[in-house]
């Protein structure tokens, strides 16, 4: 597989381990183990703060890191010196562990190529839910951001779209990264689990990176961004995001930012009840979708019972 046009510095792409020390030498600095690929929508923000909060795991500073993505949004042209130093040195293992763009082919391409050059050895997780659920609520996302303004219905009119199916084809997106990697090389975790099974999935999640499975913390409680709080801006507040709120956000943190948006844009906003799909639309979805549940089935060994419901 032939890696897509990249920067000179990628020349020394397949000895990623070698450039680092050669450029950090005796500095503590290294690659990550781990990278998570996704899938949006399905809890990885949540899991992000659950890794962060384990003292044998180190994450990147920025949650969404998409560096192994190549063109708008993406941070390859950045280069290896940079990658690297956004991981804490101290730590047994280091993740990159959101992976927003990782598991969203063909919208992003060379993914699995960039990342088998530049860490051959890696491993994976990745979280996945029922396939429809997970597009309802990237339609939810992309609603409040006022990146979408169709009807749920309406934009799913066409199922060849690269924008909402393809990411809920989980089997399809592991497809691309299996002719580099093993499947032993992943750990695919069902969203429902670390819901509802929080703590025994977390100790198999820390099983899969070699850390202390024992670990707990308070953190541990705390959901992420959960569809049902998501709110659409009015003409009113997406006047005041344009023209001085997306400054203001941009320079704070990520607590900060929730706050900012609690405080400010709650007023100037309507909270998005969750749409519901008829059943002929459903219908289509579920056939789909179900040819790649039962492949995905075969490469976890496990099944997903309740999905496509």
């Amino acid at each position: 597989m032939r890696i897509p046009e990249a920067p000179a510095w990628a020349q020394t792409l397949g000895r990623g381990e070698t450039f680092v020390k050669q450029r950090f030498g005796a500095a503590n600095r290294r690659l990550p183990d781990v990278i998570g690929i996704g899938a949006e929508k399905c809890g990885t923000t949540s899991l992000h703060y659950y890794l962060k909060a384990h003292p044998e795991i180190g994450v990147q500073r920025s949650k969404e890191m998409r560096f192994f993505v190549d063109g708008a949004g993406g941070r390859w042209h950045r280069g290896l010196d940079w990658y690297v130093r956004q991981f804490p040195g101290d730590r047994r293992t280091l993740v990159e562990s959101h992976g927003g763009g990782y598991s969203a082919y063909p919208f992003r391409q060379g993914v699995p190529a960039r990342i088998h050059a530049t860490i051959p050895q890696a491993r994976f997780l990745y979280v996945v839910r029922d396939p429809i659920e997970r597009l309802i609520s990237r339609w939810v996302h992309n609603y409040a951001n006022g990146d979408e303004h169709r009807p749920l219905d309406e934009a799913l009119a066409d199922l060849d779209d690269i924008e909402y199916v393809p990411q809920s084809r989980y089997a399809f997106q592991l497809e691309q990264y299996l002719g580099l990697f093993a499947p032993s090389r992943f750990l695919i975790v069902d969203q429902r689990d670390l819901l509802s099974r929080r703590h025994e999935t977390l100790r198999a999640i820390f099983r899969f990176l070699a850390v202390r499975e024992d670990f707990s913390s308070p953190q541990f409680e705390v959901i992420r961004h959960p569809s049902r709080i998501k709110r659409r801006l009015n003409p009113l507040g997406a006047a005041f995001d344009r023209v001085v709120g997306r400054r203001l956000l941009g320079r704070l943190g990520n607590s900060g930012r929730h706050w900012f948006k609690r405080l400010v844009y709650t007023p100037v906003s309507t909270r998005i009840e969750r749409p519901q799909l008829d059943r002929a639309l459903r219908a289509r979805l579920r056939e789909v979708f179900r040819p790649d549940v039962r492949r995905l089935e075969e490469i976890a060994g496990r099944r997903f019972d309740g999905w496509l419901a």
